[in-house]
């Protein structure tokens, strides 16, 4: 079945097949029970395509190629892959006592300006030239590998780690992880162990220090890749399956359990109400979506010390948790209802973003607050037109019952507020009309004046952070950000999007005035009326939630609704619950509580 290429390479080509190019495509030299048998590894890098740098190996496999393979697989891409865009190559090969199925993918590497201020590419950086890789498709690369080698079934992934051990493994797990846990087990992906792969810095007389930081980068970004991972999990689970009481226990467990792994002096609590105690806060916004439901509310409370040198300083995350919104009443339509599952993400991602930072081991104290409710309709349920009482005291009238959202987000931005925190975020699959502006690109950030205006050392000074910290030698270094201007929270929630490759986008609060016309029996209606209802539906929703904020706190919204769900194919990401943007804010309170600066340190800031 099998013909040996060139001079004994130990790299196996069917003969049936002759060359390997391939694109999207299985590769099927041998069956996977074949390969999980004789326990094939998997190796994933990739080759430039680009003029100068035509055929470049990553480094991983340059090294396999050059020691063990005697420059077979540039050979090969050379003669077969170079011709076609987008050409996958695959083949097998024996080296370190082990075989692998490699798989090598096309990369575009930046051009350089010269001086002249006209781009170009770089021919004389060779490796150093990864440095300089788009991380979108970095991101295509590694996720189509990892995905092949998954239905080939082999034992174990390892990763070229390029010159970004973090971004590799960020995008390493997210592609490799499927929700199927309620399928039968034979239909189940594959899912071996991912490994960052090392061996090529064997020889290096600097090899253990540059091993060490690059594991240590590798760790941070499996950290954050499996806390995306566990908010695409419970944005997945069935609303039968996922009530808000059964939500609740899973918070406080998923907790716990990375409260364990970690070291040092941090500590938790993790509270849950039940409906007796939300009567008691006189929290009319939650009582009043939950009456449709036989399901009773609850609502969570976390509290992460993370330096407890500052007890009295605390930063505070609101979730929505709507485990399923029909609409209520104001019912919507059945097609793609059953999507509404995952209306809890925003409690799903703030919760998912405070195990990323235990694990982390962050110096930062957060507390949390996350109101669990199903939007059901019934003879209870709450009717347009019905005028409720909020915790704050503002009378709310509810034209419209299926924009539940913000009224059980203000009676948790209120409860909030009043513990004193120097800063407030939010995150809510909020309004469908955020879809409409952003598509599923950008998140929409929204924020009250005092935001614009301050920078992020105003909300968390830094402490001092000791040089032994894995997690500071794989970020950098503390004292790197004193000869840099410190940037606004804007800037930096924005910068760490882009690094991430999960962008925010400032979007304006509207219609706050509108909203309060629109109301002829309370305060303030829920959405706007008349000729304005129709319009900037997500910047209304964020006045609405800035109205039960004090305006001396410094109050980010995130809308998420947008960037929910994958929307076509993507090789990063299977079809699905995205699970966003968990990690570009845990990468926000990281390097907020480390370093006072987001941006000191990102050797990847123009992405």
């Amino acid at each position: 079945m099998f013909s040996k290429m060139r001079g004994g390479l130990g790299l196996l080509v069917p003969a049936s097949l002759g060359r390997i190019c391939l694109s999207k495509r299985h590769f099927s030299e041998e069956s996977s029970e074949c390969q999980r048998e004789r326990k094939v590894a998997g190796l994933v890098g990739g080759y430039a395509v680009q003029r100068h740098n035509q055929g470049l190996l990553s480094p991983a496999i340059a090294y396999v190629d050059e020691v063990f393979l005697n420059g077979g697989i540039k050979d090969r891409i050379s003669k077969c892959c170079l011709s076609k865009i987008g050409a996958m190559d695959l083949c097998n090969a024996t080296f370190l006592q082990s075989q692998y199925c490699i798989v090598c993918n096309p990369l575009i590497i930046r051009s350089v300006q010269n001086k002249e201020g006209d781009l170009k590419d770089d021919p004389g950086q060779g490796p150093l030239s990864w440095r300089r890789i788009y991380h979108d498709k970095l991101q295509m690369c590694i996720g189509r590998g990892v995905q092949t080698l998954q239905r080939q079934g082999v034992s174990e992934i390892f990763i070229d780690p390029f010159t970004d051990a973090e971004m590799a493994a960020e995008t390493a797990h997210l592609a490799a992880y499927s929700f199927d846990e309620l399928k039968n087990p034979k239909s189940r992906v594959n899912q071996p162990p991912i490994s960052c792969f090392t061996a090529h810095f064997d020889n290096d007389p600097d090899g253990f220090q540059t091993r060490r930081k690059l594991l240590a980068a590798w760790n941070r970004g499996r950290v954050l890749a499996q806390a995306q991972n566990q908010a695409r999990r419970w944005m997945e689970m069935p609303a039968n399956l996922f009530p808000p009481e059964v939500f609740a226990h899973e918070i406080e467990g998923a907790l716990s359990e990375a409260l364990k792994s970690a070291a040092g002096d941090a500590s938790l609590t993790v509270e849950v109400h039940d409906k007796m105690w939300i009567e008691q806060q006189d929290m009319g916004g939650v009582l009043g979506v939950a009456r449709g439901s036989t399901r009773p509310p609850c609502f969570v409370e976390i509290n992460f010390v993370g330096d407890p040198s500052r007890l009295n300083d605390h930063i505070a995350l609101v979730g929505k948790g709507v485990t399923f919104d029909s609409g209520g009443i104001s019912i919507k339509p059945s097609a793609g209802m059953g999507d509404m599952r995952a209306d809890m993400g925003g409690a799903a991602v703030i919760t998912s973003v405070i195990t990323g930072l235990i694990q982390l081991q962050t110096p930062i104290n957060i507390r949390a607050y996350l109101p669990l409710v199903e939007n059901m309709p019934d003879g209870n349920a709450i009717r347009p037109g019905d005028v409720i009482r909020m915790a704050s005291g503002t009378t709310v009238q509810v034209d419209n019952t299926d924009a539940e959202g913000r009224l059980i987000l203000a009676d948790a931005l209120h409860y909030a507020q009043s513990r004193n925190p120097l800063f407030l975020l939010d995150a809510a699959t909020l309004t469908g009309a955020i879809s409409v502006s952003l598509g599923d690109q950008y998140t929409g950030l929204f924020c009250n004046r005092i935001v614009q205006q301050r920078n992020i050392s105003n909300i968390w000074p830094p402490g001092v952070v000791g040089v032994s910290d894995e997690t500071s030698v794989a970020s950098g270094t503390a004292t790197e950000t004193s000869a840099v201007k410190i940037p606004t929270i804007i800037g930096s929630l924005n910068h760490c999007g882009l690094v991430k490759n999960d962008p925010f986008w400032h979007m304006p609060s509207l219609y706050f005035k509108q909203l309060k016309e629109s109301s002829i029996n309370a305060d303030i209606a829920n959405i706007t009326g008349g000729a304005f209802s129709r319009l900037g539906g997500s910047g209304a929703a964020s006045a609405f939630l800035q109205s039960f904020v004090s305006p001396r706190i410094p109050f980010v919204h995130l809308d998420i609704a947008g960037v929910m769900k994958t929307v076509g194919d993507d090789p990063g990401m299977r079809r699905g619950m995205t699970g966003r943007p968990t990690r570009p804010l845990i990468h926000f309170f990281d390097r907020l509580a480390r370093y006072g600066s987001t941006k000191a340190s990102d050797e990847d800031e123009d992405v």
